[in-house]
């Protein structure tokens, strides 16, 4: 029944943002969008994380890489807040591995700070206002209108790169209320395949 609810209400407050006519929840995914595995990330991640500290890859990935989610909004959005507490309650799994987790998403870093210390956010939280890296990962959502509250989120989608910066596995889902499985992107990292 919550579940259910706060999917209606997810559903709710996007909808507010994205412009009459527009396509399906269904349509909003990142199967078919950015980078592929075996090629660099196209950006540097230079943004700053929920503390206003510079970051860029060089910083903030683990001896083993990093796994990189893109993430609608950590402010507003119920599905993003749930994947990061999950990711938040996990993330020590892949710190074993030598892996770093951050969250990119185009809140600004204010917001990221308040959500990072009410839920105790073990991991970079980076803040992209302008888009920047979501628009060169390929991963901008055209369904939000310039000007709409949600203009400038990314498709959710999460990319495993490894230390040089080339993406090893990407993982995304049909439906923006649907993410990655923690287990899969473990398995996928503890095998190497």
């Amino acid at each position: 029944m919550i579940s259910k609810l706060c999917r209606v209400l997810c559903s709710a407050l996007f909808a507010v943002g994205v412009s009459a006519g527009t396509a399906a929840a269904d349509d909003f995914y990142a199967l078919d969008r950015g980078p592929e595995t075996g090629e660099r990330i196209p950006h540097s991640l230079a943004t700053k994380d929920q503390l206003g500290q510079p970051q860029d890859f060089e910083t903030i990935a683990g001896e083993n890489g990093l796994v990189l989610l893109f993430s609608r909004s950590l402010d507003w959005c119920v599905f993003c807040k749930g994947e990061a507490l999950d990711w938040n309650a996990r993330y020590q799994e892949f710190a074993d591995r030598g892996y770093q987790v951050a969250i990119l998403t185009y809140d600004d870093v204010d917001d990221l700070r308040r959500f990072s210390g009410r839920r105790d956010i073990e991991f970079p939280l980076l803040s992209d206002p302008d888009s920047e890296a979501i628009r060169a990962f390929d991963l901008l959502n055209q369904q939000s209108r310039p000007g709409s509250r949600t203009y400038g989120i990314p498709h959710p989608a999460v990319f495993v790169i490894d230390p040089r910066g080339v993406i090893t596995h990407r993982f995304a889902e049909r439906n923006y209320s649907s993410r990655a499985d923690i287990d899969m992107v473990l398995t996928a990292i503890s095998s190497g395949s």
